[in-house]
């Protein structure tokens, strides 16, 4: 079984942004695996030539086995409804290939699109995606995420975004949010009114 997981966007067969990915996959695997020894995922990806035009999710699954690369081209979901949820018992510091824990908490979504989950009273990420809030001024995204992702990382280092500490009480002082990761970049998107989120 390969655990662990990077999702990886591909425009017009280029991948995207692999340094990121690669500080990702070098840091779980050690955490995983307690040692040194991710793929170099620069020198493994081989686009197949039906997926080099348009946007294209490379899922690339790795372990001590090896790794797997599945290609399909991709078509965003259009969310403009979040769900808070309550995820206490919920750990996925790792990008893991199994998410049935996540898909659980979907099931609370209650009509909305999506669901924002809420660990130990702050606010950390949807089901799939790391989340950005404006406040008038600046753009700001949870100090504490569920999973710290790469495009965030990528947007936290060039200060295009500043991390806080968001209790769902402070969604108030908010004026919108988007959704970013990987396949989602932070320019690409469309904001949507923070009265969109539920409690």
């Amino acid at each position: 079984m390969l655990p662990l997981l990077e999702t990886i966007r591909i425009e017009d067969g280029v991948p995207q942004q692999l340094g990121w990915h690669q500080a990702r996959m070098e840091d779980a695997f050690f955490k995983y695996f307690g040692r040194k020894g991710a793929p170099v995922v620069a020198d493994l990806l081989e686009v197949p030539v039906a997926f080099r035009k348009g946007t294209v999710k490379c899922r690339f699954l790795y372990g001590r086995e090896g790794y797997t690369a599945d290609y399909a081209l991709y078509i965003p979901r259009k969310i403009r409804s979040l769900k808070l949820v309550n995820g206490d018992h919920l750990s996925y510091a790792l990008k893991y290939d199994d998410r049935r824990p996540l898909e659980k908490l979907l099931e609370q979504r209650d009509g909305c699109d999506e669901i924002l989950i809420v660990r130990n009273g702050r606010i950390t990420d949807t089901s799939y995606t790391n989340i950005v809030l404006f406040d008038g001024k600046r753009w700001v995204t949870p100090e504490t995420p569920l999973l710290a992702g790469t495009c965030r990382a990528r947007l936290l280092s060039e200060g295009r975004i500043a991390g806080a500490d968001i209790a769902p009480s402070d969604l108030r002082k908010y004026q919108s949010f988007r959704l970013i990761n990987a396949m989602l970049p932070f320019d690409a998107q469309e904001s949507v009114p923070v009265e969109m989120i539920k409690g």
